[in-house]
């Protein structure tokens, strides 16, 4: 697979909150002082205030939605480059999202050039490599193995979607590139 190292970029997103935080605060602070002045009577001007209050506000807003639709995005390409998987169900069991929400999420990816050399089976909701046929059968769990960083205790497990806990404290593992033997 063609690997390209793209990720997707969150200026945009940041752009809107520091022009919209600045454009909220510009015309709160017009606001509070069209209430405070005893000459200012015009509720049309006031009205006018109150709604590019609102716009400052909805692009603040836009901006985080964005920034929250980047950091998920990553954590997808993050699945499939340094984890492996290929199935749209274990993908969104693990990011906690339906599996229409990992399929939008992932044709973005796939849309953006972000994951090239690979492409969506939609028959049987699979990540395969775009010139090849849908594997026969699901890919076999790899052996994964780390040190407990609470314990010290040296673990292995068998898992698909890099899930495991330390067999003798049972502390999670958070899974990282560096903390698994990938195979």
């Amino acid at each position: 697979m063609a690997d390209n190292l793209r990720q997707p970029r969150g200026y945009f997103g940041g752009c809107l909150i520091v022009v919209g935080g600045a454009w909220a605060i510009l015309f709160l602070m017009a606001i509070l002082g069209f209430i405070v002045d005893d000459k200012a009577d015009s509720i049309g001007a006031f009205a006018m205030l109150v709604v590019f209050l609102g716009i400052g506000l909805a692009a603040v807003w836009l901006g985080f939605s964005f920034i929250r639709r980047k950091k998920r995005l990553r954590e997808y390409l993050n699945l499939v480059r340094n984890q492996g998987h290929r199935s749209l169900e274990q993908m969104a069991e693990i990011m906690g999202a339906t599996p229409a929400q990992a399929m939008r999420d992932v044709q973005a990816l796939l849309s953006g050039r972000y994951l090239d050399g690979l492409r969506l089976d939609p028959d049987r909701d699979w990540l395969v490599p775009a010139g090849d046929q849908v594997p026969a059968q699901a890919p076999q769990p790899r052996l994964i193995q780390w040190t407990c960083g609470s314990c010290g205790a040296a673990n292995q497990v068998q898992s698909l979607d890099g899930r495991a806990a330390c067999a003798f404290c049972g502390t999670p593992h958070i899974p990282t590139t560096s903390g698994f033997d990938f195979e």
